[in-house]
Order: C-alpha cells, then structure tokens, then sequence
C-alpha cells in the first residue's frame, strides 16, 4: 500500500466518524435553515483544523469526501437543493458549504 492509498484509508476513518453525527444534522435541514447548516458545515470544518497533522492546504481532501458523502446519502429535493453554478447540476444545501469553502 502506497502512502497516499493509507493516508486516505485513514481520512475516510475519521471522516465516517464525523459524518455519522453530521450527515443526521443536516438531513432535516433545507433552504429556509441555511444560515443553521452553514453554521454545522463551518463549525465541522474548524474541527478538521484542529487534528494535528491536516494543514489548511490537506483540506481539500476532507471536503471533497464529505461532499460526495453528501450527494451518495441526502436526496436532492426541492426544500434542500441549490443549483452549482460551475457545473450546472442540483445539490443538496450542504453540498454547497463544502463546494465554496
């Protein structure tokens, strides 16, 4: 196993952990909660700051696991969707925290 191949065996094992309180949060939550769902989004990301050894430049990992996280286990619909504007497509609302952060 190379070494970038167990470095994300191991994010995605922090990562689960997190996502298991996270992706509940934001299950219920659409549009009309934004300003909620950015704050649990902004408020797991400062987490992810405080692990030792993840620099602001290893973020993009995280974010792009949990975003994908995200579209594989929250359904689009309309209360929770938003359109990304650089692809076009629908996503949840908090996809769109971990698109733009």
């Amino acid at each position: 196993m190379g070494e970038e191949e167990r470095k994300l065996k191991m994010a995605i094992k922090w990562l689960e952990e997190r996502w298991a309180v996270l992706l509940p949060a934001l299950e219920p939550l659409g549009r009309e909660q934004e300003e909620q769902i950015r704050a649990l989004c902004e408020a797991e990301i400062a987490w992810w700051r405080q692990r030792p050894g993840l620099s602001a430049r290893s973020l993009g990992t995280p974010m792009t696991l949990t975003r994908n996280r995200i579209r594989e286990v929250l359904l689009v619909g309309e209360e929770n969707s938003w359109i990304n504007p650089r692809v076009g497509s629908a996503g949840t609302c908090g996809t769109q925290i971990f698109e733009f952060f």
